[in-house]
């Protein structure tokens, strides 16, 4: 089970219809994390995956939900959308092999706090930063 994450690096994964994802992170973690990303929940129940994020740490949704929480931690919000059919034109694309990317940087998966950090530092105006396994 699971075969395909782990082939693509997943060290840990969690099936969130077996268990708690919340408590089963900070079992596997021993205790609350820097960050959580949540791609699910939205509105009060970022309130439960806010309980994985230790003081000090950040939630990242793409989401929205509560602008506050009473700890204290970080929520920083992300929206995204794409206009009708600018998906599926993409995917065709790269289905084709005419889709390029402009990569800036290439960091192995070990180096991928440098990588956060520099892109968040703006270091890299063009291109993607890339992390790979």
């Amino acid at each position: 089970m699971y075969k395909r994450q782990r082939s693509l690096g997943a060290h840990d994964v969690i099936d969130y219809t077996s268990t708690d994802p919340v408590k089963e992170a900070q079992r596997l973690a021993g205790g609350r994390l820097d960050v959580v990303l949540d791609l699910v929940n939205r509105g009060p129940a970022l309130l439960d995956t806010a309980d994985a994020v230790k003081d000090g740490g950040r939630l990242l949704s793409t989401l929205m939900g509560p602008e506050t929480f009473d700890r204290d931690i970080t929520v920083v919000y992300v929206r995204m959308s794409a206009p009708e059919g600018k998906l599926q034109r993409l995917a065709e694309r790269v289905a084709a092999g005419t889709l390029s990317v402009e990569v800036a940087a290439t960091y192995p998966l070990d180096d991928a706090p440098r990588a956060l950090a520099e892109f968040a530092s703006g270091r890299y105006s063009r291109g993607k930063v890339v992390v790979t396994v």
